[in-house]
């Protein structure tokens, strides 16, 4: 079942692009549409700072009080250190690039450019440059359809076909650290010769024990890539009737979610890759879905404007009722450490 209410609106005047929570879920950071940053308190529900002239976040550092963000425009901007408690900037390096994410490590950022780029925030040094098709994150300002990482962050996977736009695509395992390519994969387009890559929208994950990826595409099949055995051949899974938009595995790894075009949830076992169940209740494309930490809830949202927040412990069944209305489009998800906030 889906429960839940709204706790708190936090109070916002543009388009919410970004969020992201402290490593002690006590400060909530979002990029407001068209350039600002703000920071609430989640226990006091008020705004911390909000500042202006920034283009992107990249997350907090392992200092629960030190934000990575962008500042000024995106063509020649400043990837700055923020601390929140003592409202400066620690340090900055000059770049190019939107700050988009970070690593697990909580000093990587993810810098969103024609060929979107890892960093150090910490030295500046680049670690890995990617080679997504046609600039398609950049125009889209996302990376994650043709781009995922190891819970560890160690490991990269992409589609690095770069501005070949051809109808195969190019699958590569880096090292996160050098870039180096461990194993490369040409997946060849199920829908024949007159589809380009650009076409064409991935979403990967790497497998819990980081030897297989999972990822599906427009038909709605996913496709399992046992990338470290070199004679493994890629299979796919019946799964969902149209394009698959999200998915995600439980922080234990042993279950993950998939949602699309056709407006249900599927539920599937990690180990033997079995189908556990379908949750039905959105009335539109499912874009975003987000497992608790402690793996009892999973949230999901879409383009019918609600979110939804499905127990996956007491109610196995997975019945539908409708959680909070988001008044628009929802596609970013993110739950606090503890389990007991998710934002949208």
């Amino acid at each position: 079942r889906a429960i839940g209410n709204y706790s708190y609106s936090f109070p916002v005047q543009g388009r919410i692009w970004q969020l992201a929570f402290s490593s002690d879920g006590k400060n909530l950071a979002a990029v407001e549409r068209p350039d600002k940053v703000r920071v609430w308190d989640v226990k006091a529900r008020s705004e911390l700072l909000c500042l202006t002239n920034a283009n992107g976040v990249a997350g907090f550092t392992s200092n629960a009080q030190e934000l990575v963000i962008g500042l000024g425009n995106p063509k020649q901007s400043t990837l700055a250190i923020y601390s929140v408690q003592e409202k400066r900037v620690v340090s900055s390096i000059n770049t190019t690039g939107t700050p988009i994410g970070m690593l697990a490590d909580q000093r990587t950022a993810i810098l969103l450019r024609r060929n979107p780029t890892l960093v150090d925030v910490q030295t500046g040094q680049e670690k890995l440059r990617l080679k997504l098709p046609g600039g398609a994150a950049y125009a889209f300002e996302d990376v994650w359809p043709y781009f995922s990482t190891t819970d560890d962050g160690k490991l990269t996977v992409s589609v690095e076909n770069g501005d070949d736009w051809s109808t195969m695509g190019i699958l590569a395992v880096r090292n996160a650290d050098n870039g180096r390519v461990l194993r490369e994969h040409f997946d060849v387009s199920p829908y024949g010769p007159n589809v380009i890559i650009m076409e064409r929208r991935y979403i990967m994950r790497f497998l819990p024990d980081q030897t297989g990826i999972l990822w599906s595409d427009y038909d709605g099949f996913l496709r399992i890539w046992k990338w470290k055995d070199p004679n493994s051949a890629v299979f796919p899974i019946t799964a969902h009737r149209e394009i698959v938009h999200a998915m995600e595995f439980s922080k234990d790894g042993r279950m993950f979610a998939t949602a699309g075009q056709d407006q249900v949830i599927r539920l599937w076992d990690t180990a033997t890759l079995r189908e556990l169940r379908i949750l039905r209740g959105h009335s539109d494309a499912v874009f975003a879905l987000q497992f608790s930490p402690d793996g009892k809830w999973l949230a999901s949202g879409g383009e019918d404007g609600t979110v939804k927040l499905w127990d996956l412990e007491s109610d196995p069944s997975g019945g539908e009722v409708a959680c909070m209305v988001a008044r628009h489009l929802a596609n970013r998800l993110v739950f606090s450490p503890d389990s007991r906030s998710e934002e949208h």
